[in-house]
């Protein structure tokens, strides 16, 4: 058992509290310090970081270790204030929920990766070759149609009377003809 004192002063005033600690196991704390040309001397070299990396690592995963195995024997417990004691232990400890452990991939996920894949390559290879697949100008062959049935209706081609070509007058035979004029005043003085 360690008892452990703080006192704080500030101005006229002191505090001062006192806490007892129990320490069961013996802790080793890794001091770390480098060099500030460590970079300099080691441009675009990752090793060093790795093997730091890996030290730091491997002490965490022992401290975790002892932590557990610590907290599964209910070894570690402090008081809260004057008989009130804490008593602290490990619930169950699991991964989150969200979290696979399973080191292989999940059916239903590859399932879906590989409609998306097989749906993306589909939509390439039709928008790449449309003009080469038959059948896929259906659309433009409709499109035409729609065109030519607009400029020119059927209805207006029933009352069009059918001339051939040779009776036809060429623009020199118009205005060579002479038209007959009426004036429109005198034809109504006939019909009347």
């Amino acid at each position: 058992m360690n008892t452990i004192t703080v006192q704080v002063a500030a101005g006229n005033t002191i505090l001062q509290d006192t806490k007892t600690i129990a320490v069961y196991e013996q802790f080793q704390s890794l001091r770390l310090s480098f060099s500030a040309n460590l970079d300099d001397y080691n441009p675009d070299i990752p090793e060093w970081r790795r093997d730091i990396s890996r030290v730091v690592k491997r002490a965490l995963v022992e401290i975790s270790e002892t932590l557990i195995q610590k907290l599964n024997q209910n070894l570690v417990h402090f008081e809260l204030k004057p008989g009130v004691q804490i008593l602290v232990h490990a619930a169950h400890l699991s991964a989150a929920p969200l979290v696979d452990l399973t080191p292989s991939h999940s059916g239903s996920a590859m399932l879906m990766l590989l409609s998306v894949v097989f749906v993306g390559l589909a939509v390439f290879v039709i928008y790449k070759f449309k003009r080469k697949i038959p059948g896929l100008n259906i659309y433009a062959q409709m499109q035409n149609e729609k065109d030519q049935e607009m400029v020119s209706p059927v209805s207006q081609r029933e009352n069009i009377p059918n001339v051939p070509q040779s009776e036809l007058m060429s623009p020199e035979q118009l205005v060579d003809e002479k038209l007959e004029v009426q004036p429109i005043e005198t034809s109504r003085a006939k019909s009347m």
